[in-house]
Parts: C-alpha cells; sequence; structure tokens
C-alpha cells in the first residue's frame, strides 16, 4: 500500500524538530544543544533524501563554453520545432500534433463535402512541394476576409490558446509564404477561380487505433 502524499512533511518535521528546539529553548534563558554528529544525522535526510525533489525541479547550472548558465527549472515538456515536407498531391502524418496533412487536388466540378470553395487553392500559387511545420516568432499570416497580414503569435493569442498548445500550432509553408493556418480562412489572393483544377489543404485526426 502507497504512503499518504503527506508523510515527507511529517517526517522532515520530525527530524528537524530537535534542531529547532534548541533555538526556541534560548528564547526561555534555557541553553541547551545537541553535539555536531547528531545534528548532522538529522538534517542529512532532510536535505538529500526528503528534500530531493526540491533540488531536481529547481534551477540548474549548465556549462557552456567558458561560461556557466542558470536556466530556469522548465514546466511542463519543452515542445520543440518540427518539420515535415508534404507532396502536392500528397499526405504526411505529423505526430506532434497527432494530425494528418493532406494535399488533395480536386477537378472542376466537385467540391469536397465539408468545405467551401473559400478553402481551395489556386495549384500556380503553390509550390509542388509544401512543409509542414509549427509557426516561429516573427511568422505572418494574412487571413481572407481581413485588411492586412498579421503576425501570427497575435492571431494565436485572440484565440486564447494555452502556450504548449501554441508552440504546436501548425501552418503550411509554400516557397517564402504561409499559406496555410489552423483554424483561420487561407488568404483571398490565393483561391482557385471556378471552374478551374485546385487544391485542398486539409488537416484530419489521427485516431488511436492509427487509422485516419
Amino acid at each position: 500500500e502507497r504512503l499518504p502524499a503527506w508523510w515527507p512533511v511529517a517526517a522532515s518535521a520530525a527530524l528537524t524538530l530537535p534542531l529547532v528546539l534548541p533555538m526556541l529553548l534560548e528564547l526561555v534563558g534555557i541553553a541547551w544543544r545537541l553535539d555536531g554528529w547528531t545534528q548532522l544525522a538529522l538534517a542529512t535526510p532532510v536535505q538529500f533524501w526528503l528534500g530531493g525533489r526540491f533540488y531536481r525541479a529547481g534551477w540548474k547550472a549548465v556549462r557552456a563554453g567558458v561560461s556557466l548558465q542558470f536556466r530556469a527549472p522548465a514546466e511542463g515538456p519543452v515542445a520543440s520545432n518540427y518539420d515535415y515536407r508534404l507532396s502536392v498531391p500528397g499526405e504526411i502524418k505529423v505526430p506532434e500534433t497527432a494530425t494528418l496533412f493532406q494535399a488533395l487536388r480536386i477537378v472542376p466540378g466537385t467540391s469536397p463535402c465539408g468545405y467551401s470553395p473559400d478553402h481551395l487553392f489556386d495549384p500556380k500559387h503553390l509550390s509542388k512541394e509544401l512543409i509542414v511545420r509549427n509557426w516561429r516568432p516573427g511568422d505572418r499570416f494574412w487571413p481572407a476576409h481581413t485588411k492586412s497580414p498579421k503576425k501570427i503569435k497575435e492571431l494565436l493569442q485572440e484565440r486564447h490558446l494555452a502556450q504548449p498548445q501554441r508552440k504546436l500550432w501548425p501552418v503550411v509553408v509554400s516557397g517564402d509564404e504561409i499559406v496555410w493556418l489552423r483554424g483561420f480562412p487561407p488568404p483571398a489572393g490565393l483561391r482557385a477561380g471556378g471552374g478551374q483544377e485546385s487544391v485542398l489543404i486539409r488537416e484530419v485526426a489521427i485516431e488511436d487505433n492509427g487509422k485516419e
């Protein structure tokens, strides 16, 4: 049976009390003190065993060349950048978002279920190979129905997303331009005209059983 969560605090208090007691007794004029070895025996488990988890979670000193840097503890796992190549047409799994990205060619006269014509790209505005990645500081995107491009950081802040989720938010890049951003309509200037072949970029959730 597992010990209750409060037991380290109780054990620390019991071991620390004899060390604190002499200081309290001095307030009433009583001089009493434990010998050094006894104090060491009581303090060691508190510092290095019961208190070890606080040291492991605290600031860390890291040597960088000839300098010593102090780093704050990370809050949860650190999200890392990712980059994947997506052919047109083609698809690619992105483990970081647990989704599948697809670039589908759409023939004139058809419209994918659940997608409006506003989501269809003119192929001449897209590279033959796209890049699926998370957004980076300085990235800008021009959603349809807006006056000008805006920093993606500001667009995501308006959605009030949690920091870990915001860090991994995906974009699709064609050449040097971000043409797709999850949750936002693509730029109006990249849309396909009526009666022509087009490209649909979409993100599909990957089910736990590995099937899309």
